[in-house]
């Protein structure tokens, strides 16, 4: 049995990964890049990350009671790639000063790229905390996870 904030969350994440194709048409036609930053450079990597999140959205409609492990795995993946991608910056940014490097601006401009962690730091508390596996105490909300 799941509860009407789990139901809600799992409708809102599943209208996030299906909203992919959008998220790739901003980046693709106007170059913001609200979901995957640490591909801006590498346009191969960058449609594959959108691939696979819209295939987490069809995954979602498919196994709708998963919904929240999906996101809670994509949002791992993403904080993981966000803090490797921020600390590597950061640490070319740190080199690039001590050796009064022209590259020190943009490493400093790739550093303000803190929307995609709030974004995924989001998901990923609420996919969290809406996660049945988490919260045994309100009952058996394990079984059937993955029916529907």
């Amino acid at each position: 049995m799941e509860t009407h904030g789990t139901r809600v969350w799992i409708y809102c994440l599943q209208g996030y990964y299906l909203s992919t194709p959008a998220f790739f048409l901003l980046d693709w036609f106007t170059g913001i890049n609200l979901r995957a930053s640490y591909f801006d450079h590498k346009p191969l990597l960058n449609i594959t990350y959108y691939a696979l999140s819209f295939g987490c959205g069809i995954l979602c409609l498919f196994f709708r009671r998963a919904t929240v492990l999906i996101g809670l795995g994509e949002s791992v993946l993403n904080i993981f790639m966000l803090i490797a991608g921020f600390m590597l910056t950061y640490v070319a940014a740190i080199h690039n000063a001590m050796n009064d490097s022209p590259e020190l601006a943009q490493n400093i401009q790739a550093l303000q790229s803190t929307g995609n962690f709030t974004i995924s730091g989001t998901i990923l508390c609420f996919s969290f905390y809406f996660n049945p596996l988490m919260r045994p105490h309100e009952g058996d909300q394990t079984r059937g996870l993955m029916e529907e």
